[in-house]
């Protein structure tokens, strides 16, 4: 085990490879670390249902909406 440990650290120095693999082995490490830590803001309250519906004028508006005379055409 410990002669491929050195072969590949060899190959990764020849090849100009080692900042590669040290960035990923950092990563690693530090994804799971840092999605492990609790967050230190509590979460957005559940939203609550409100009695506030639309308001009697605008549905009284909306009933007296008149579509447009229908025209017979060649159609």
């Amino acid at each position: 085990m410990k002669i491929f440990l050195l072969d590949l650290w060899q190959d990764l120095k020849e090849k100009r490879l080692w900042p590669v693999a040290v960035v990923l082995l950092v990563a690693l490490v530090a994804v799971p670390v840092l999605l492990a830590k609790p967050s230190s803001t509590p979460s957005a309250p559940a939203p609550t249902a409100t009695a506030a519906g639309p308001k009697p004028d605008v549905l009284k508006q909306l009933a007296k909406v008149k579509l447009g005379e229908d025209v017979p055409g060649d159609g």
